[in-house]
């Protein structure tokens, strides 16, 4: 069956005015989807300890390591919130304590937890 055209074009125009696009939203707001994305506070604020906290583990990594006398290839440092973990091992005892009092020395440590170890030798 063939549609008369004048048909046909009145059937078109009713279907482009009911389109979402061509419809009148002014009555409501936008979109979320439309809004750009913006952080709570309390996410700035976990994000800034991320970074201190990373800051810091950094700073207390080059202390222990930048004179040269202690192995921190086995050594882990994390830092939450001014207190230092030392983890890990290291060859001789003398520099679990050398790494405690040049971690301690970092600005921003207000406390150290030494769980270093001395590290036994694999040779035979």
């Amino acid at each position: 069956m063939k549609v008369p055209a004048a048909l046909m074009s009145a059937l078109v125009g009713m279907a482009l005015l009911n389109s979402p696009a061509q419809a009148d939203n002014g009555n409501y707001p936008p979109s979320k989807a439309a809004q750009p994305y913006k952080p709570s506070s309390a996410a700035l604020a976990r994000k800034a300890a991320r970074q201190s906290n990373r800051r810091l583990e950094r700073n207390v990594r080059s202390a222990i390591a930048k004179p040269g006398d202690v192995d921190v290839s086995r050594l882990t440092v994390v830092a939450r919130s001014g207190t230092v973990t030392l983890a890990g091992s290291v060859p001789e005892e003398v520099q679990i304590q050398t790494a405690n009092d040049r971690a301690q020395a970092v600005k921003g440590v207000s406390a150290v937890r030494n769980e270093l170890t001395i590290a036994v030798s694999g040779g035979h």
